[in-house]
């Protein structure tokens, strides 16, 4: 490559360098940096910057960003360490240098990763932590699980909605709609309320390996859907902070008067909401994750 090619080369790698990074603009990397915002992306930079400046359509880089979203996103919700990405996106990078970059490509790379510290989760691994496992506190933290609410509230319109694509969603706080403080006026089937300690007497008899009582398993079950998808939401911060612990009668009567979010939607139609409704809306929301993240089973 002659000097001229290389200068050519790296005035189109710091373009698409700064897309990257400030987010801004249509094109697949700018699009791809803004969604990566808040996950900490960086041992994927190179690989992107490969991808943008590859012969690939636009519509074939939109994919191979996908599949690295996907990758990112789905070990988040597994609980699946990170430590080890920057060896393994380098390890792809060597890998792909070898082939011709494509979407097939880069999708078997990272469909041949193997074991805890690199796998791509599959749908069954992923569905099983979306329904069941802690994600907000948990495995996410706030600004991301504001992000994969905000594409879930995205993904759940369509052409013909008024808004396609909702803004301002950024401004909006992550809910519970089961409150994480729930013993006041959230009384257990039964109708008895539950005080905190009891939730500190079910995690000794766990750890001591006593047999749980029918109420302390009634408490676990409660305590294990507060933080699972299916109990999450977007809600403006005002009307959050207003309603704090209130019980669903109430969240609902204030949903009916606030929002517009297709989120919102099922609870508008609900009279109670229960670990049984937490589990119902997290596998709706699943239908709509593994469409938007699809997972290394699904041929391109």
């Amino acid at each position: 490559m002659s000097a001229e090619d290389q200068l050519h080369l790296l005035n189109a790698q710091s373009g698409y360098y700064r897309k990257l990074i400030s987010g801004v603009g249509d094109d697949a990397i700018a699009i791809f940096g803004r969604r990566m915002a808040v996950w900490d992306a960086s041992t994927t930079h190179a690989l992107a910057l490969r991808i943008a400046s590859s012969a690939s359509s636009s519509d074939d880089k939109s994919r191979m960003y996908d599949d690295i979203r996907s990758y990112f996103l789905r070990r988040a919700i597994c609980g699946l360490t990170t430590k080890n990405y920057n060896k393994i996106f380098m390890q792809l990078l060597r890998k792909l240098a070898a082939t011709e970059l494509t979407p097939n490509s880069l999708r078997a790379a990272l469909a041949s990763l193997e074991g805890s510290a690199s796998r791509w989760p599959r749908n069954d691994e992923f569905k099983n932590c979306w329904l069941n496992d802690p994600a907000y506190p948990g495995r996410l933290n706030a600004p991301r699980a504001k992000a994969i609410l905000a594409e879930l509230e995205t993904g759940l319109r369509t052409a013909r909605s008024e808004e396609p694509v909702p803004g301002g969603l950024e401004n909006l706080d992550v809910e519970h709609v089961l409150p994480t403080n729930w013993f006041e006026f959230w009384p257990l089937a039964d109708n008895s309320k539950a005080e905190r300690a009891e939730v500190g007497s079910v995690a000794i008899a766990m750890l001591s390996g006593q047999s749980l009582s029918d109420r302390q398993q009634a408490i676990k079950r409660r305590e294990d859907a507060k933080a699972t998808m299916g109990n999450l939401n977007l809600l403006h911060y005002g009307v959050n902070r207003s309603l704090q612990h209130q019980e669903f009668a109430v969240k609902r009567e204030k949903l009916f008067a606030e929002t517009n979010l297709h989120l919102n939607r099922s609870l508008l139609l609900l009279k109670k909401w229960d670990e049984t409704e937490i589990v119902s809306r997290g596998q709706a929301l699943f239908k709509v994750a593994a469409k938007l993240w699809r997972g290394p089973e699904e041929v391109s």
